[in-house]
Parts: C-alpha cells; structure tokens; sequence
C-alpha cells in the first residue's frame, strides 16, 4: 500500500478457511461456550455453538475454529460489502437463514434460540462502559467548529 499497490481482499468466509466437516444437521439446539467441549472433527456451528465463520471475512487463516477449538467471534467483520450497503442484510439475518439451511429448524425458531443477540452476536461492540458516558453533543460541537 505504501508504494502505491492496491491491496485485494479475500471475499471468503472464515467457514471456507476452516477443515472441519459439514453436514445437514438434526435437533439442533443452541449451546454456549460452556457448555461440553466442542468435537474437533465437525462443523462448530452443527454442534450447537454458535460459530460466526460463515459470516465473517477470511483473513485469518481461520485460527480459532480448527486449530483452537474455538467459535468464530467476527473479528474481521462481514464477509460480503453487500451487507455493509444493506442494512436489511445484517449477521443477526444471515445467521439465522444460515442455521436453518444447515438444520431441521424452521428460521422462527432459530429466531427465537438467538433472541439474545447483545450476548452472542455482538459480543465485541458493546463492550466497553466508557462509551456510555460519551456525549453525541459534543459530538455535533466538533462538527459545528470544524465547519466555521
């Protein structure tokens, strides 16, 4: 990027960089990560944890899922700008038609295992209290000065 070269991002999922086996899924049911320790063989997200691989950008070599046992938290963000432009395509609605397609369930169902969305989707954007105590005011001040 310093000399000039565009850089190419990979349109691929975290899911499409992890090994583990896929397959049609009954009586699924939501898990947290507490609950059991995952098979390393099979898809996180078959099992019942709730894996975001299949809705996150791949640029990580998909550390988490196979080599560490661990569900995919999103780090990188959506894998497709078409959700960034859309906000009728957000990772709560892909997760959800990802899960039915996957599994035995109905999308209102899946729904309703999901509901939860601050504490398993978002877990990384809502973290911090400090941003509670920020004031939107001010941010309109700076804009208002920078405009003079």
């Amino acid at each position: 990027m310093v000399s000039g070269n565009t850089l190419e991002l990979s349109r691929k999922s975290v899911c499409s960089e992890c090994d583990r086996k896929m397959g049609q899924v009954e009586n699924w049911t939501l898990k947290r990560r507490h609950e059991g320790v995952p098979d390393r063989e099979h898809c996180l997200l078959g099992q019942g944890y709730l894996c975001l691989g299949s809705v996150t950008f791949g640029r990580c070599g998909a550390s988490c899922p196979p080599k560490n046992n661990i569900p995919c938290h999103g780090c990188n963000g959506p894998p497709s700008l078409d959700i960034l432009r859309e906000p009728c395509r957000d990772i709560y609605g892909m997760m959800v038609r990802r899960i039915s397609d996957l599994t035995d369930k109905p999308q209102k169902e899946v729904e309703k295992e999901l509901y939860d969305v601050a504490h398993t989707m978002y877990a990384f954007t809502i973290g911090s209290l400090i941003m509670e105590d920020k004031e939107n005011s001010k941010i309109r001040d700076l804009v208002k000065e920078r405009s003079r």
